[in-house]
């Protein structure tokens, strides 16, 4: 009992978890599922906001001046699909073997010329190669500021000059009125055991500066439990571009969302525009 007390004390901000979610091989197909059904919350958008958004993506970058592409975090491949078959010349990444192969397959049996690769989008290395960098569904929430600090910076270097990063973000007001939580239930991460010997419990934790925890322990029976923490800041509009001017990147707009709908303080997201000058 001891133990389960031990691990619901909230961890210091930004702490890592003992195991890597995204990775972890007893929750990739789940992962994957939520990525493909657009009813799980939290996996991808809908397909028709996905559409909306390559709209908005194709009118301010077309290919013809903007022809190469990169989708970082591109989890199962949605959007580098959509853009392949329009004419971009697109590379995906993604920390999850299983979404890339997933990807891969789709690329196959459509003849579509996609370069995947399975890689952490941290550890970006390429200098002057891309037209355009995609990084959407609030991936850049997810890192420590000194991480993000890291990403933004190896983006800008991938970039040719005049390049365009689209990027967006969940805004401090989805926080407002976020209450913190702790639930449990039993779950099946591991098909050879019993639903009963496998329970997982919850913790949302809000942190200053408008920083969550979604936090889950999973307790497998005869195992060392499992520990993932998934860190999500929620950002002001002066505070996010500040984090891009810092590095060289020029403010081109500011949206509502990656759609193009018109930037409104309200809304619960924000997208921006970037160019490398």
């Amino acid at each position: 009992m001891d133990e389960i007390f031990e691990l619901l004390k909230p961890p210091k901000i930004y702490e890592e978890g003992s195991s890597e979610y995204w990775t972890n091989p007893l929750l990739m197909e789940r992962i994957l599922n939520g990525h493909l059904n657009e009813n799980i919350p939290g996996g991808s958008k809908s397909n028709s906001f996905m559409e909306d958004s390559i709209s908005f993506i194709t009118n301010i970058v077309p290919k013809t001046k903007y022809p190469e592409v990169i989708d970082l975090g591109c989890g199962p491949g949605l959007y580098c699909q959509k853009l392949a078959r329009i004419g971009y010349k697109v590379t995906g990444i993604d920390i999850s073997s299983n979404s890339i192969r997933y990807a891969k397959g789709v690329a196959n049996n459509e003849n579509l010329s996609i370069n995947y690769r399975v890689q952490n989008i941290l550890d970006l290395k390429e200098t002057n190669k891309y037209d355009i960098a995609l990084l959407i569904y609030h991936i850049y929430g997810s890192f420590s500021p000194n991480n993000r600090k890291r990403l933004v910076h190896n983006v800008y270097k991938s970039l040719k000059k005049g390049g365009i990063f689209i990027i967006d973000v969940a805004s401090e007001v989805s926080l407002q009125d976020y209450n913190e939580k702790k639930t449990w239930d039993f779950v099946h991460t591991n098909e050879a055991l019993p639903k009963e010997s496998q329970l997982s419990l919850r913790q949302d934790v809000i942190y200053p500066d408008n920083v969550l925890l979604k936090q889950t322990n999973i307790l497998i029976k005869n195992q060392f439990p499992m520990t993932f923490n998934i860190w999500e800041q929620y950002f002001k509009k002066d505070c996010l571009i500040k984090e891009f001017s810092q590095v060289g990147f020029e403010i081109k707009g500011i949206y509502s969302d990656v759609c193009g709908k018109q930037y409104n303080k309200g809304n619960e997201e924000i997208a921006i525009v970037l160019e490398k000058v």
